[in-house]
């Protein structure tokens, strides 16, 4: 999980209302790589609902006929299942054409990009801790 909820939740629904409107459109839908799916998270027992569970779109509690041998407890809601092999090169070719310049180059620090550029994107994924020297940092599945 990835705090704090009242900081994440607005973010994340900033990208859920993209992904919707995305998938929304076929053709942008189908070059994106981006649709909206039902989704059921499993629990063995009941637990409290998530920040952002009145937030989605179909949000509501699995009946128990939904759900699979050995779990207790399920959320169904509506959730974007993208693509990358197709949505990355999608997202490169929507920046470029706004006229951003993307540049690929291998950092140890941020200092050499944050000095050559207004605005600089820092996409590392898992080598975020190291390259920027915080250790609270750590890796988030989703």
């Amino acid at each position: 999980r990835v705090d704090p909820p009242e900081r994440v939740v607005p973010w994340a629904m900033v990208s859920y209302e993209r992904f919707a409107m995305l998938a929304e459109d076929p053709e942008r839908s189908e070059a994106s790589g981006v649709v909206m799916r039902e989704a059921l998270e499993l629990f063995p027992a009941p637990v409290p609902d998530p920040p952002w569970a009145h937030e989605v779109d179909l949000c509501r509690h699995a009946m128990p006929d939904e759900l699979p041998p050995g779990y207790g407890h399920g959320l169904i809601f509506l959730a974007p299942v993208i693509e990358m092999p197709r949505y990355l090169p999608w997202l490169r070719a929507e920046a470029e054409a706004a006229g951003v310049e993307v540049v690929l180059r291998h950092l140890d620090s941020p200092a050499p990009a944050l000095a050559a550029a207004d605005t600089v994107v820092n996409t590392t994924g898992l080598g975020a801790r190291e390259l920027v020297g915080d250790h609270e940092l750590y890796a988030v599945r989703g």
